[in-house]
């Protein structure tokens, strides 16, 4: 290279200016040629990495003492390191793969589905054809108002103040309308998949010994929250639990029982957040409220969906403790409860039901249709909640029931207001 001393900016000579000095060799062409050869032949026969083995029930099992269960490099167990209990990988499996014939749908389940499915497509088309005839009743109103001014019954300024609420509602149901239609579209073609899905469900205990070990796990994390090792018992804690089905053991020598908690009366209890302090500015972590997100989030959507009432109880204080019990003792609130139920009771005397809870239908409309501010509070409330058909009928399910507790014969916006506000709400912070 070379420069000009001056702007110090370096150049490539030509190459006829170079100058060539002979040195020694280093190594010897021989010499650096058996080398290469020797790092090609390390190179072809080098295996690449072996991938991180990750045993099927990875982060779920747990011991009695509540320490999580891991597999060593040495031994096929799912150990505790603080109480020693042990249970071998494949004795896990075995169990599992057993009670996959509790886990999975029955008949009378794929049967509600399928029933429940129809139900919330049938709502929709009805929502859609009474969307259409509102319409056309607007329209109907809006050209009366033209025929009006046209005719000259209507100033310019008047027609404009009595036409525009017509206009904008006919606006705003070209929106939804086709919104609407879009709806039952999507719940037809999710209709005939997620039938096909469920029924293709029923035999995987069949052929889940096929299943290749990403597939098994896939299915573990989609219904498995925790399984926890007790001295003779495996409990297996579901995100899903069947309607039917009993614990199941042995004694003596025999494998471990299996216990699995029913939720057939769907009366659960959970912490808000993991470590259960959301909302104690003293003791809650720092992560909250995402914490409490994402602990949630493992309760599937559709469970939460078929639960009424969502109560969040708060932790009672010492001052808490000290006060006077509240004016309505039980005795009260179980008089409340039996005449409400007499009154349900007469009421579906001449259906088969007994309760509200198990009107459906034409039942249901007839019977716990609210008035129009309650009807003008759901319908907003459906919206801005994105309440699903299941959703939308069990609220008026809770609605019946909260006015036949206040004596009312009726239900009212207030009635509504206060089922309402029992459906899920967000992780507070």
């Amino acid at each position: 290279t070379k420069t000009d001393d001056r702007s110090k900016n370096w150049v490539l000579k030509p190459e006829s200016e170079w100058v060539y000095t002979e040195v020694p060799a280093i190594v010897s062409v021989e010499l650096w040629d058996e080398c290469a050869g020797v790092v090609m032949e390390q190179r072809l026969k080098r295996k690449p990495p072996a991938k991180r083995t990750i045993h099927l029930f990875s982060g779920l099992v747990f011991c009695h003492c509540g320490t999580k269960m891991y597999v060593p490099s040495d031994s096929p167990k799912y150990t505790c390191q603080a109480c020693r209990t042990k249970i071998p990988t494949a004795d896990l499996e075995a169990i599992f793969h057993e009670q996959l014939k509790g886990f999975i749908f029955s008949e009378k389940e794929i049967a509600t589905y399928l029933a429940d499915h129809g139900e919330r497509l049938t709502s929709s088309e009805g929502a859609v054809a009474a969307l259409k005839r509102e319409y056309e009743t607007t329209k109907g109103e809006s050209d009366k108002l033209y025929a009006a001014y046209s005719a000259g019954a209507l100033d310019v300024t008047d027609f404009a103040r009595h036409n525009e609420p017509w206009r904008q509602r006919m606006r705003e149901l070209e929106a939804d309308i086709p919104k609407a239609e879009a709806t039952i579209d999507a719940l037809k073609v999710s209709f005939q998949s997620q039938e096909e899905i469920i029924r293709e469900a029923r035999d995987l205990h069949m052929r889940w010994p096929e299943l290749t070990p990403d597939q098994k796990r896939q299915i573990v994390e989609a219904i498995v929250e925790r399984i926890t090792i007790h001295p003779d018992e495996v409990e297996i804690d579901l995100y899903y639990s069947p309607d039917s089905g009993t614990p199941t053991g042995t004694g003596g020598g025999g494998p471990p029982s299996i216990s699995s908690p029913l939720l057939t009366d769907r009366k659960l209890a959970t912490r808000a957040c993991r470590c259960g302090h959301l909302g104690d500015a003293t003791l809650a972590c720092s992560r909250a409220p995402r914490c409490a997100a994402d602990y949630q989030a493992k309760v599937s959507g559709p469970l939460l969906d078929r639960i009424d009432l969502h109560i969040e109880v708060e932790a009672l204080s010492a001052a808490d403790l000290t006060m006077p019990p509240p004016a309505e003792g039980s005795a009260a609130v179980a008089t409340r409860v039996a005449r409400a139920r007499s009154i349900q009771t007469e009421r579906y005397a001449d259906v088969e039901a007994r309760t509200n809870t198990e009107i459906d239908g034409d039942v249901l409309e007839k019977y716990a249709t609210p008035d129009e501010p309650g009807r003008i509070l759901l319908a907003q409330a459906a919206a801005a909640m994105r309440l699903t058909a299941r959703g939308y009928t069990r609220v008026l399910r809770v609605s019946r029931t909260i006015a036949d507790l206040a004596g009312a014969k009726d239900v009212g916006r207030i009635h509504v207001a206060e089922a309402l506000s029992y459906r899920r709400q967000p992780p507070r912070a």
